[in-house]
């Protein structure tokens, strides 16, 4: 795919790449991997979108998202990013989500941090967000609690974790505390059916910037872009490893893989530039890193791309591809001035 087509379809999603430096009060300020770095994924991920074969060893393979951990978790669990903050959790932290904890990933020895905070959608970014902050020579404090994303705002059809509102309220301190030069925040990217719901979820985004940074104002705001997630819960691995019964790998790939079964791709892309504004924040481009965007009307994103599968259930990223997002997630920080 020539570079040139790959800009103009990207701007039918989030931006093109002129975006970048539109600091107008019409965009937000958008970033991304550099030009090469975009080509090279979009070319694996249109071979792998082709592929007629399971590759050779799946990583995380279906065995290991049914078994669990030699601490009796989840293989579902313990193959996504927010697993790896277990060491650092205690009883007081997530679980009953009345004392914040820190946990500190990148080159801890750094005097400079930065801020990752979010549901489990954001923990599912530590790898990919710890790999570009030791690459940085960042000190990376996480903090993230399951089921607890934007404030004031619960998605259509899920249940607010009964300890989130005192989770969310000790953050401001927390956040304050450790003094970030930038706060990065994600959270599960769905309830996007209207542009009311856009105008309530970008305001929930404002809400929740201004808590994180309401004791360190200073901090630059970005917001990882949404990813592509599943319709209504609905795993697509599950889909994935019963869908192969039969069926050639690459029937089952278009059966399984979002956003044919997720929600509108492009209202959501739109909710996250309107959110990133109405937040003064930097919005990451991730649309090209899970997408195949040859085709501006028939938008694919596989759920495995090389050896990996990007998901081990309806929405949560597995380490192993988050893993490969180090680099170019680097590249985007760097576009942020986030160095």
């Amino acid at each position: 795919m020539k570079l040139v087509k790959l800009v103009m379809l990207l701007s039918l999603f989030i931006g093109s790449e002129s975006a970048l430096a539109d600091n107008s009060s019409e965009n937000p300020k958008i970033v991304g991997a550099s030009e090469a770095t975009v080509k090279a994924i979009q070319a694996k991920i249109v071979q792998s979108r082709m592929a007629t074969k399971w590759p050779a060893k799946l990583a995380p393979s279906l065995t290991d998202l049914i078994k669990k951990d030699k601490y009796g978790n989840p293989g579902v669990y313990a193959n996504q990013g927010t697993s790896l903050t277990a060491n650092c959790k205690g009883s007081t932290s997530e679980y009953t989500y009345v004392a914040p904890k820190a946990c500190f990933f990148g080159d801890t020895k750094s005097k400079t941090t930065i801020v990752l905070w979010g549901d489990s959608s954001a923990g599912s970014w530590i790898p990919a967000v710890a790999s570009a902050a030791a690459s940085l020579k960042l000190r990376l404090a996480v903090l993230v609690a399951h089921g607890c994303g934007l404030y004031d705002w619960t998605p259509p059809g899920t249940t607010l974790n009964p300890g989130c509102e005192k989770w969310r309220a000790a953050i401001p301190k927390v956040i304050g505390d450790l003094k970030p030069t930038a706060v990065i925040a994600s959270t599960l990217g769905m309830g996007v059916y209207s542009t009311g719901d856009e105008t309530k979820i970008a305001t929930a985004w404002a809400t929740t910037f201004a808590n994180l940074t309401k004791n360190t104002p200073t901090a630059k705001r970005i917001f990882l872009g949404s990813t592509p997630v599943a319709n209504k819960g609905k795993s697509l691995v599950s889909c994935l490893s019963t869908q192969t019964n039969g069926q050639g790998f690459k029937n089952a790939l278009q059966a399984c893989s979002p956003p044919a079964d997720g929600w509108p791709l492009a209202l959501m892309q739109d909710s996250n530039k309107k959110s990133a504004k109405a937040a003064n924040a930097t919005l990451v481009d991730t649309l090209p890193w899970f997408c195949d965007l040859s085709d501006s009307n028939n938008v694919v994103c596989p759920i495995v791309v090389g050896n990996n599968l990007v998901y081990v259930d309806a929405d949560h990223l597995s380490i192993a591809y988050a893993t490969t997002l180090g680099s170019p997630l680097k590249e985007a920080l760097v576009a942020a001035s986030i160095k």
